[in-house]
């Protein structure tokens, strides 16, 4: 038989019944899981002081070069390193220098024989402050 992943739903949330929001799509657990890597600044996540992205230190990097490039690479070598069944196809920072908000596009594909034809587009933004949206 095939064997289901199930996850808790991300934002966290109950059902009508009163139990836990789960799902069971594959592409939507992968959703949920880049977005979670990439919201989340190490330190945050108990037991896994490694995980997530800094993106906080972005925000005040002078220039926009230099500090697409940091968060290109991080973003890169954290996925490799905590969700290595994800093709990271590219990944774009975009910076708004005027609301001091930077967002970043993380394009992938669905494991390792997965198309790079069809990339998911993932944004997670980031205000002043360090604030995830």
């Amino acid at each position: 038989g095939v064997t289901v992943s199930v996850e808790i739903s991300v934002p966290f949330m109950l059902t009508s019944g009163g139990s836990i929001g789960t799902t069971t799509d594959p592409d939507t657990q992968v959703t949920q899981h880049v977005r979670s890597l990439v919201e989340t600044t190490p330190g945050e996540r108990v037991m896994m002081p490694d995980y997530g992205v800094s993106m906080q230190g972005f925000v005040f990097e002078p220039g926009v070069t230099p500090a697409s490039l940091d968060i290109t690479n991080q973003v890169q070598a954290q996925m490799a390193k905590w969700e290595p069944t994800v093709n990271v196809v590219g990944v774009v920072p975009v910076g708004d220098e005027m609301n001091g908000v930077v967002s970043v596009e993380v394009n992938y594909t669905r494991g390792p024989n997965a198309p790079l034809a069809s990339p998911v587009v993932s944004t997670a933004t980031v205000l002043v402050g360090g604030q995830v949206v």
